[in-house]
């Protein structure tokens, strides 16, 4: 029999002088098939990387908000007279019936972040001298500096992370009258 002029066993076979085609047997369909298993673990290795990637920036963008969180807990005590001119120390999270605390939630687009449950305080470490960097502004005679522990813990979206800020605050007070100049960070 034969096959457009062709015997039945040359068909599919290319003859090198002629250039016709020689049986392939299946080869073509095998690499296709390890070429797509190829690009398939790839894309698998693409996708794995790019949700790694998403992850680590949603746990820096918590982590940055535990922080500001923090750090708004620290300028918000710094700024409140009742705890500045309050002769003890303040825990944040139960003093004045946990007002305070209350106060210091801080609301970033739609995620509300804001101080853990647990030592959040104000420490009052009393009058002293001035800080060496404000030494050279004010006169040491006429001023003096009360100085602020502050400990506070900020939360992040979820409570997914968490940031410890300890500075040193001081205030800044004229000797004679007591009034209130500015504060300064000495931590």
């Amino acid at each position: 029999m034969t096959f457009f002029g062709q015997p039945e066993d040359e068909v599919g076979r290319r003859d090198p002088e002629d250039g016709m085609l020689k049986n392939q047997e299946g080869y073509v369909l095998i690499l296709t098939l390890c070429m797509l298993t190829i690009l398939s673990i790839l894309g698998a290795f693409a996708l794995n990387t790019s949700t790694t990637e998403i992850d680590i920036s949603g746990n820096y963008r918590s982590s940055q908000l535990a922080f500001l969180a923090a750090e708004r807990a620290v300028e918000y005590s710094m700024g409140n007279e009742a705890i500045i001119y309050s002769l003890g120390d303040i825990n944040l999270d139960t003093d004045n019936g946990g007002a305070f605390a209350a106060d210091i939630r801080v609301n970033h687009g739609n995620f509300q972040t804001g101080l853990l449950t647990g030592d959040n305080k104000v420490i009052n470490l009393g009058p002293n001298e001035l800080p060496s960097k404000l030494a050279g502004k004010y006169d040491p005679s006429d001023f003096g500096a009360n100085y602020y522990l502050v400990k506070v813990t900020g939360a992040g979206p979820n409570n997914r992370s968490s940031a410890r800020v300890e500075t040193v605050r001081a205030r800044i007070f004229k000797k004679e009258d007591d009034s209130k100049l500015l504060t300064g960070g000495e931590g």
